[in-house]
């Protein structure tokens, strides 16, 4: 019975799915990002959507379009503790051009930054304490997850926003 779950993970391993995997090379600052460009031909808002999510499944990252109350319109994921989100904006000037507007936001998981914050207060309250090696420990492990975050958000606006120049054109 151990065998075929065993047989199943080193096939995961060897074709490329495995937790340490990063889908992109291009890292971002984590911090929001307003790219605006002027374009002469007409495109639906929906075209625009679809193009950058076709791009970003070239590259293998998961997306997720935002529903009608989301205030946001693409979700791209490239780790476990962040994501990075598209809104995109569209001024009509007639004629057919359109001034384009598309807002990349990160957005750093609830359930992490819970986490991170909580490593904070117990590192706190361990240097209150005078427990210095647990929080010394504690400390890094919440830098660790700190950097991680910023990571994997940097890494999903990357992504969108080599998407973004890619499906533009």
């Amino acid at each position: 019975h151990l065998a075929q779950p065993m047989a199943r993970l080193l096939g995961r391993l060897r074709h490329g799915l495995t937790p340490w995997r990063r889908l992109t090379t291009r890292v971002a600052l984590p911090i929001a990002a307003l790219r605006e460009t002027w374009r002469e031909s007409w495109r639906a808002h929906e075209d625009r959507v679809e193009a950058l999510e076709r791009e970003l499944g070239k590259d293998g990252i998961p997306v997720c379009r935002g529903g009608e109350y989301d205030p946001w319109d693409l979700r791209a994921r490239t780790g476990t503790t962040g994501t990075a989100v598209a809104l995109l904006a569209i001024e009509e000037h007639g004629s057919g051009k359109q001034f384009v507007r598309w807002r990349l936001a990160p957005r750093p998981s609830l359930f992490w930054l819970v986490a991170m914050l909580v490593l904070g207060l117990l590192t706190l309250g361990a240097g209150l304490d005078g427990a210095w090696v647990a929080s010394v420990v504690l400390a890094v492990t919440a830098a660790v997850l700190g950097w991680r975050i910023a990571s994997d958000c940097g890494s999903a606006l990357g992504a969108l926003s080599d998407g973004v120049d890619r499906a533009d054109d």
